[in-house]
């Protein structure tokens, strides 16, 4: 009698389970939480189908408005009179404070293509940062088009190497681009590489370094052709954020001593217009001579290209007025070879490298050399990235042509730059000092 019963209860009880255990498994209703008859599953199921559409649209759409905001802070930014603004959106960050996971999700569909890039400076024990954060660009986006930020000349970045002999496009392109590119460029360093609590100072001292304005040789050659009356250099190149030269000065001026004795200089002014450049010798436009009086831009056909008899220059404010050959020589040749403010010409071997902080701390393929180049001479001259991994490169990016020149060795900075990378810039007539270094008689 009481075995019966409690096996009874035991049943019962057993049942009670399943049911609750079934109660908990079944689909829901989105607005109820009892149990469903059969003929509610499909309509729940469309309800949920609806609810997840929905949910993936508005965070389409938030993702939409994230890239139009981002737009739209690049935009007045550009049109700020500061030189070195800051759009809205990245104000105020401090990447040195931010985890794993937060670097993870700004990388989230980078990955999926880059799949084996790492932060180059590869160091996630102490900064961990994602790819938009220097790079920029949309980390929620699966489109190569929307992922990316896209050229305002496209025709200039027709691969994904650097381009060939691009000059001064660089100061005509979109920030964000340049960013986008080569975050260690000079124009947007300050939102990359400069932000607070990295290298800002870093970041400041190589923009008024002379390896980045090259007041030296322009002091030079101006002062002792007679273009100039000063002594003291007086010119310097340096570019705002959107590409506009700009004035250097020293804050608070130094004094005639520290002038003298430690070389600080007041301030650099951008090179002036050849039209408005004094002649080297103004008691030359005097000079008699010449079959007829020249205007500006029409020349004596019976005189040989480059070289005038009895003038300087035959260039002026539409009139007849000589101006410098120093003057125009500086702006039209390549005596630095571009400084730090552009891209190597990444033409031929030997003259491959970016701009900026990653000019040197970021090494390219340029010499074949062991005494030269020490580890890196076994990846050539091509200005090729690395094929595979080995002792010194750890990850292969596999979206790059392995063939195609303008990319660096590897996605990743260093402090152990070889001489080859120097001399990318050094080679030139005016910074020839590294010749001597390796052993050239030039």
């Amino acid at each position: 009698m009481h075995a019966s019963k409690f096996a009874r209860r035991l049943v019962f009880s057993l049942c009670a389970l399943i049911a609750l255990v079934t109660w908990w498994l079944l689909p829901r209703d989105v607005e109820s939480d009892d149990l469903l008859t059969a003929a509610e599953f499909p309509r729940a199921a469309a309800r949920e189908t609806r609810s997840r559409k929905g949910n993936e649209t508005r965070r389409r759409t938030i993702v939409r408005g994230n890239s139009l905001t981002r737009q739209a802070n690049w935009e007045a930014a550009e049109q700020s009179k500061l030189p070195y603004p800051v759009p809205a959106h990245l104000q105020g960050i401090d990447l040195s404070q931010q985890t794993a996971d937060q670097a993870a999700a700004k990388s989230h569909s980078c990955i999926k293509c880059h799949a084996t890039v790492h932060d180059p400076h590869d160091s996630p024990e102490t900064i961990r940062l994602g790819c938009v954060d220097c790079h920029g660009g949309d980390a929620n986006s699966y489109k190569k088009k929307t992922a990316h930020v896209q050229p305002r000349f496209p025709g200039v970045w027709s691969t994904s190497g650097n381009p060939v002999r691009s000059y001064t496009v660089m100061n005509h392109e979109k920030p964000e681009f340049i960013r986008f590119v080569n975050p260690g460029d000079l124009r947007v360093s300050h939102l990359s590489c400069g932000t607070a609590n990295c290298h800002g100072r870093e970041t400041l001292e190589v923009r008024k370094s002379m390896m980045t304005h090259g007041c030296m040789l322009w002091g030079a050659a101006l002062y002792n052709n007679g273009a100039v009356p000063d002594k003291w250099s007086r010119y310097g190149e340096s570019y705002s954020m959107n590409g506009a030269p700009q004035r250097l000065q020293t804050v608070p001026r130094p004094t005639k001593e520290e002038t003298a004795t430690k070389g600080i200089l007041p301030f650099l002014n951008p090179l002036p217009r050849y039209q408005i450049s004094q002649p080297g010798n103004v008691l030359r436009i005097f000079e008699r001579g010449g079959r007829f009086v020249l205007e500006s831009g029409i020349p004596e056909r019976l005189e040989e290209p480059g070289r005038p008899r009895f003038r300087l220059s035959n260039r002026g404010l539409g009139t007849t007025n000589r101006t410098s050959p120093v003057m125009i020589g500086l702006q039209k040749t390549r005596l630095l070879d571009p400084t730090l403010n552009f891209l190597g010409t990444n033409d031929h071997a030997g003259d491959y490298r970016s701009s900026g902080c990653t000019a040197c701390h970021m090494v390219y393929a340029n010499d074949r050399s062991p005494v030269h180049s020490g580890p890196y001479a076994k990846y050539g001259n091509r200005g090729t990235a690395a094929a595979s991994r080995d002792n010194i490169v750890r990850s292969i990016d596999p979206t790059i042509p392995k063939h195609e020149a303008g990319h660096p060795i590897q996605h990743k900075f260093t402090r152990a730059i070889p001489t080859s990378q120097c001399i990318v810039c050094h080679v030139h007539p005016g910074t020839t000092v590294m010749n001597s270094y390796l052993g050239y008689l030039w």
